[in-house]
Order: structure tokens, then C-alpha cells, then sequence
């Protein structure tokens, strides 16, 4: 028009080209976004508020390189409802004279009832129908939530914390006892996070937003110690644990992963040694009545000969030690570290 340019941006001829007054017989409407479905729906909620007003629609003819696509298409959708699944969720009992006439009032046209299936049409601008609950909702809503009638449940149920849940919360409760600091770090990480707390990636994002969140952490030492590198300005000694889910090798599940549940303590400061995480570790397994063993065993992560595994009933339940020197320049940690890692739901297993 004149010679103007129309900008897709509406921001920017918003108050020019875009502004829509009194006067304004033509609106063209662009949505664009990288899911087609999504688009398509924004278009036609668009077109229907519109025409709504009194507007006429006017489709438009997209041309790819291998389809043509009209929008807005207004053509209704289809889906399938049980009968019985409504009256299941619901309470209701209804007669199908009774049932066609809910689901008309919501705004469903019956095209076919095959035994207990009802395959019905909705409009097109419609996009939160993505399972027969939700027909059942409308269904409920055209009923009236008033006349249905409450109904106690059969049985008694009392809420309360997990067996899980009770030991979090005792192991966290002994551990703020020891002046230690409880932080929560992200379970997502960085490759070179993990990598330098000489731990493997087991799970990595496809299409990570960045790369400082593209790793599920395989443990939590590593940001234990990436939270402990972030905090060299602060006074010594660092006292910090953290309880939190970590993702490990499982050749037995169908994902190859298994999501586990840990709690990580860490000390950093000067003349910290395994003697002190020992004693840290003791304190917090004798308090929830474990009997325990320690084997010496070296780990990438910890200095040779000053390491060793954790067991409860013959079975490791994880590890400790001080951390290697390596690890700490790595990290740009001038303080020595001696940290511990467990496994709650085998101490859970083990209570």
C-alpha cells in the first residue's frame, strides 16, 4: 500500500502500517512459531474470536515447495469417548438420549456410536482436547458440578511422609547438627564439570539450551565441588552437604539409566583429612543405627591410599575420602577436601 513494506515483527509497524482503528476494514493475520500444529491452532483461535465479532475470514494460500497449505482451516476435530468412561470419573449414570444431550451442550456434535465408543466433532480453535478426560470434563461442567452428588470413599486413607522422606529429612536434620551447610545445586551440569571431578557423563541432553546445563549429573560430588570452586572468596573451613537425585548406568532398565537418590558432604579448609570426613560419616550412620565397614579402595576422584569404600551388610552403599590434588586445581580450589557420597535408598534398604 504506497509503497510501504509490511514488517512480520508487529512490533515494529505496530503504530504505522499495524494499527488497527475505527477505520480499519482489513486485518492480516500472521502467526509463525517451529510447531506447525501449534501455529495452526493459534490462527484459528484468532479467526473464530474475529469472526466472533462480525468479522469475515478469508483464508490465504500457502505455497511450499512440496505442499500447499490454506489456513486458517476451520474444518472441525474429531475424537473417540467412552460412555462408561464419563459415568466411571463422574458418579453419573446417563441414559444415551441423556449423554448426546450433555455433549451437544458443550459445544460436541455426535458423528457415530459404535457400542460404548462416541466419536464426536469439536471446533477447530479448540486445543486442550487431547484425551477423553477432557471431553468428560465438559461433559461433568454441562451436567452442573453442584448436582452431582458427593460420595465418601470406601476406605480410609491417612496421608503422612515416606519411608524415603522420613530419612532425608533425619539425614539432613544430623547433618546441620555437624555446622555443615546444606546447598541444592542444579541436577542438570556441564561435561566440563563432571569431567574434571574425573567423573563419567552417563546422560546427555540432544539438544541442550546451553552448554552449561547439557549432563545429568552421574553424582554429586561434582557440583558439590563446582559450588565449593565457586565460593573460594569466603572463609574457611567450608562445612556443605547436599542431598539430590543423580542418573547411573543400569544395563537392566529399558532407558540403560537409573535415577538414584544421594547425599554428598564436603569439608573444605586447611588441614582437612579423611580422619575428619571419617569421623562426619560415623557420626551420621551411628546416629541412624547402621552397622557399617570400610574397605580401602582407590577412586579417580580421591588421593591414592587415602580412600575407601562403604559397605552395610556386604553391600557398598558408597565412598569417601580426600579429594586428589588434581581435582582441586582443576577446580581452583587452594584448600584441601575430603568428601563422602551415599546411597540414601540403600541405607534405606539397610533401616
Amino acid at each position: 500500500d504506497n509503497g510501504r513494506v509490511i514488517s512480520f515483527p508487529p512490533i515494529i509497524n505496530s503504530n504505522d502500517i499495524g494499527n488497527i482503528g475505527p477505520q480499519t476494514m482489513d486485518v492480516f493475520v500472521d502467526v509463525t512459531g517451529t510447531n506447525r500444529a501449534a501455529v495452526m491452532t493459534a490462527v484459528n483461535v484468532i479467526a473464530a474470536a474475529l469472526a466472533e465479532r462480525g468479522g469475515k475470514i478469508e483464508s490465504v494460500r500457502i505455497v511450499y515447495p512440496d505442499e500447499v497449505v490454506v489456513t486458517p482451516n476451520m474444518a472441525p476435530k474429531q475424537t473417540v469417548v467412552r460412555k462408561s468412561y464419563v459415568e466411571r470419573i463422574s458418579g453419573i449414570q446417563l441414559s444415551e438420549p441423556h449423554f448426546k444431550e450433555l455433549l451437544e451442550r458443550a459445544r460436541y456434535d455426535v458423528l457415530s456410536v459404535s457400542g460404548d465408543e462416541w466419536s464426536v466433532a469439536y471446533p477447530s480453535y479448540r486445543s486442550d482436547i487431547m484425551h477423553e478426560r477432557d471431553v468428560a470434563e465438559d461433559v461433568i461442567i454441562a451436567y452442573g458440578y453442584n448436582r452431582v452428588e458427593p460420595k465418601l470413599p470406601e476406605f480410609m486413607t491417612k496421608g503422612g511422609a515416606s519411608k524415603y522422606t522420613e530419612l532425608e529429612n533425619a539425614v539432613k536434620d544430623i547433618l546441620v547438627g555437624t555446622t555443615a551447610q546444606e546447598i541444592a545445586t542444579f541436577t542438570l551440569t556441564s561435561r566440563t564439570v563432571v569431567e574434571k571431578a574425573r567423573h563419567s557423563p552417563v546422560v546427555v541432553l540432544q539438544n541442550p539450551v546451553t552448554e552449561t546445563f547439557s549432563i545429568v549429573r552421574p553424582a554429586l560430588l561434582p557440583t558439590v565441588m563446582d559450588f565449593l570452586s565457586a565460593n573460594t572468596g569466603e572463609d574457611y573451613p567450608q562445612l556443605v552437604f547436599e542431598v539430590g537425585d543423580v542418573v547411573v548406568s543400569d544395563n537392566r532398565s529399558p532407558t540403560g539409566t537409573r535415577t538414584e537418590q544421594h547425599v554428598c558432604y564436603a569439608i573444605a579448609g586447611s588441614g582437612s583429612t579423611y580422619t575428619d570426613i571419617r569421623q562426619v560419616m560415623e557420626y551420621l550412620l551411628d546416629q541412624l543405627g547402621l552397622q557399617y565397614s570400610f574397605q580401602a579402595r582407590d577412586y579417580p576422584w580421591y588421593v591414592p591410599g587415602r580412600s575407601a569404600a562403604v559397605s552395610i551388610g556386604g553391600d557398598r552403599v558408597g565412598h569417601i575420602g580426600e579429594v586428589h590434588p588434581s581435582v582441586l586445581e582443576d577446580f581452583g580450589i587452594g584448600m584441601p577436601v575430603a568428601a563422602f557420597e551415599l546411597n540414601l535408598r540403600r541405607l534405606l534398604e539397610a533401616i
